[in-house]
């Protein structure tokens, strides 16, 4: 009984955790996970515009999000390479960006006109050179900018472009940092594109990166999409012709046309008329005026026959097209 009572009596004992207080968690699980989804939309916008640039099969996908320091960051990358400071207005702070010279030399090959397979020569970008990665980079950071419309709405601006990362202090080297890694890969080259946000550059978006509100911001987002979409369709032009009616000449009598000629058409007083939208079948009315000017009122839907046509109106509808 009393061996018992000392067991109830025993205390676990405390669940002790390390933490270094010189690199503090200013981040959660959940935000850095919402942080790889923000990204992997970075990512797949990033696929369309190198795509589009180096005219060839381009793979960006995310590899890792992290928290880490901005010191070991910057040591972490190779000297030279291709490093790019930008800004993201209305947020404050700057950030940074890297591309390795494993791709970036072959991305300028090819935009030059080349195979896309120059080698990185352990030296940087030459003024030329740095001109044309700077279009890289600005579209980069446009998808970037992009891809955070989720969280926040912001313009990417390139600030500078370096050659040694050591140069670029951007931050103190104890700043907390979440480093965002992406593969680029095309043709047979394949590097790193790094992504370093400071924390006072995330801070103010610290209470958006939970999931539920991500996802909940998300489908806002795609239903202002969507209204945008019908808008845009409802301004576009479409072409509408009435069909009065249809005459068949020969060769012989069209040479013998002259101003004052009446052509009999197939078509009753009275009957209804086709009206053509696009080129197609989509109405039936009946033409009159509506005060000055001519006019067709229209009285019934035709509605179009998957794999049929439409007798004589099919083959007008097919030349239309």
């Amino acid at each position: 009984m009393n061996q018992g009572v000392r067991r109830k009596g025993v205390r676990r004992a405390p669940v002790v955790r390390l933490y270094d207080f010189r690199r503090p968690d200013k981040f959660s699980k959940e935000q850095l996970r919402t942080l790889a989804m923000v990204h992997e939309n970075v990512a797949r916008l990033a696929t369309g515009f190198l795509s589009g640039q180096l005219r060839t099969v381009v793979e960006v996908a995310v590899l890792e999000v992290e928290e880490t320091t901005y010191g070991e960051f910057i040591t972490g990358l190779s000297n030279p390479t291709v490093l790019a400071v930008f800004n993201l207005p209305p947020l404050e702070s700057s950030a940074v960006m890297d591309v390795e010279p494993s791709i970036a030399f072959p991305m300028v090959d090819r935009l030059f006109g080349g195979p896309g397979t120059g080698a990185a020569t352990g030296r940087g970008l030459t003024e030329i050179e740095t001109v044309v990665m700077r279009a890289i980079l600005q579209g980069l950071l446009g998808s970037v900018a992009e891809g955070w419309s989720q969280l926040v709405q912001v313009q990417g601006e390139l600030v500078t472009v370096a050659a040694n990362p050591l140069f670029v202090q951007v931050q103190a080297p104890n700043e907390i940092v979440v480093r965002v890694v992406l593969s680029v890969r095309f043709g047979q080259q394949e590097g790193a594109w790094r992504i370093c946000l400071p924390y006072p550059l995330l801070e103010p978006l610290l209470p958006r990166l939970a999931v539920h509100q991500y996802y909940a911001r998300e489908t806002r987002s795609q239903a202002r999409s969507r209204e945008q979409w019908e808008e845009g369709l409802r301004q576009v032009p479409l072409p509408v012709q009435v069909v009065l009616g249809r005459a068949q000449l020969t060769v012989r009598q069209l040479l013998d046309l002259a101003p004052g000629h009446v052509l009999p058409l197939d078509t009753r007083a009275g009957s209804l008329v086709d009206i053509l939208v696009g080129g197609r079948l989509k109405f039936r009315g009946l033409p009159g005026q509506h005060g000055q000017r001519l006019a067709v009122q229209v009285v019934e839907r035709v509605e179009e026959e998957r794999g049929h046509g439409h007798g004589r109106v099919g083959d007008a509808v097919a030349g239309g097209n």
